[in-house]
């Protein structure tokens, strides 16, 4: 899929890490091949202050979906989700495999908020049809003038921003 992809400067949504660090999801195959591609390609890889907060958002509410491959249920005990061992556990855990992850990468680069961007968030909103945060991450990376996203996420795909979209499928 990614055979002669040879971008130098990537933005990466927040569930294309998701997708790679949870085997068993259904976009994980796709996305770790993403990930290892920009591991050893060497280009520039950007993420947004907004992708930590959207990958803890995305990992707590992973715990309680039925696409969690029942291994992680287990070993992180899911069914006793109250319980603030069970919780802290599980987001911590996930949050040392994201920095983990980030640090596998030649460059990465964690690219500031800016007021521009916060005022061109609602307009990518309006012209698209996005979600805010996907609004945001597109309106970040314009900001940047990084000419391409890569994300899981089909409704990116219309090309917002006037930036190049790659589809993770």
């Amino acid at each position: 899929m990614l055979a002669g992809v040879s971008p130098n400067d990537v933005y990466v949504d927040t569930n294309v890490f998701v997708n790679a660090l949870i085997a068993g999801m259904d976009q994980s195959e796709i996305c770790f091949e993403a990930y290892e591609y920009l591991v050893v390609s060497d280009c520039n890889v950007y993420i947004s202050h907004l992708t930590r907060l959207e990958f803890l958002e995305a990992i707590r509410a992973l715990a309680h979906k039925q696409s969690l491959p029942d291994s992680f249920r287990e070993e992180f005990a899911l069914s006793d989700w109250e319980s603030f061992m069970v919780r802290q556990r599980w987001l911590q855990f996930w949050v040392a495999k994201f920095d983990e992850l980030l640090n596998t990468f030649y460059r990465v680069y964690e690219l500031p908020y800016r007021q521009r961007i916060w005022h061109q968030a609602p307009q990518v909103m309006a012209l698209y049809t996005l979600r805010a945060y996907d609004a945001f991450h597109v309106a970040t990376a314009t900001s940047y003038g990084i000419p391409e996203l890569w994300t899981t996420d089909a409704d990116l795909s219309r090309n917002p921003g006037g930036i190049y979209v790659r589809l993770l499928r």
